[in-house]
């Protein structure tokens, strides 16, 4: 999987990559996969043909991982 087919099945979640302002497109890819929660999607094969997630393919295509971003969620606290 490339840039190009990564973000076509970023598209077919629905979401918009173009949508905010990113100076970059490995940014605007980032928040993209982050903001609608597909990190463990199964994006498609890897070049080894196995399955690979979405953030297993940004890493793979840019060299590092997705940015950890806080979810807003309901934490309680464990006793």
């Amino acid at each position: 999987m490339d840039e190009t087919q990564l973000l076509e099945r970023i598209k077919d979640f629905g979401a918009d990559v173009y949508a905010g302002t990113f100076p970059t497109l490995r940014e605007r890819i980032a928040h993209t996969i982050v903001e609608h929660r597909i990190e463990t999607v199964i994006a498609g094969r890897g070049p080894d043909g196995k399955a690979e997630t979405f953030s297993q393919a940004f890493k793979r295509l840019y060299g590092q991982t997705l940015p950890n971003v806080p979810r807003k969620t309901n934490q309680r606290a464990v006793r």
